[in-house]
């Protein structure tokens, strides 16, 4: 944690450039701390959220394809070694009923590590395109999310990273974003059926 921190305040160049790293490790090989480095970034340079955002989700992209084609090109030894048979098992027969939808869930959940999904997509042989546009609309949803409540509360984020870590946080973030988003769209529609009532 205190090497995210440390990299956070950095100068805005070695940050940025950090985030992408990380960023891009994370979707293909392995966990690196992305979330946290980003909200971290945001809570040090608010006005800079929609650029520190914007360079996670494509980095994150470039991630999952590089993930994708190194799953595709190292095959089962790389794959054994990755994921248990049992998760693997489950996730081919995840891919043959509904592979976009797969491929969504786990890039908009916070917990699931997103180089599972990229690899073995990769792996067994998922339609690029079709791959790479889910895991950049799934990705782009989930780090938009989680860039715009670092900005808007971000000391309130910060602290609660520091102290209950990533998994909590971002998927409190995601949740708390989305009914915040539910309850915009209904307010509306209240207020419009009250004035339909007193006419």
């Amino acid at each position: 944690m205190e090497w995210l921190e440390r990299l956070a305040e950095a100068p805005g160049g070695a940050a940025m450039g950090a985030l992408a790293l990380a960023s891009l490790l994370e979707a293909g090989l392995f966990p690196t701390g992305a979330d946290f480095l980003l909200i971290l970034v945001i809570a040090g340079r608010p006005d800079e959220w929609l650029l520190a955002t914007a360079v996670v989700i494509a980095a994150s992209v470039a991630g999952s394809a590089l993930g994708y084609w190194i799953g595709r090109g190292a095959g089962r030894p790389l794959i054994r070694r990755v994921l248990p048979t049992r998760t693997r098992l489950w996730l081919e027969r995840v891919y043959q009923h509904n592979d976009a939808l797969a491929v969504a869930v786990g890039g908009l959940l916070p917990f699931v590590p997103f180089k599972h999904v990229s690899l073995t997509a990769g792996f067994f042989d998922l339609y690029f395109v079709r791959f790479l546009a889910v895991a950049t609309i799934s990705r782009g949803i989930r780090f938009a999310l989680i860039g715009y409540a670092s900005s808007r509360y971000q000391e309130q984020v910060r602290s609660a990273l520091i102290d209950h870590g990533l998994t909590l946080v971002a998927t409190i973030v995601v949740v708390a974003l989305v009914v915040e988003l539910i309850r915009r769209r209904l307010v509306p529609r209240e207020g419009a059926s009250c004035a339909a009532e007193s006419a």
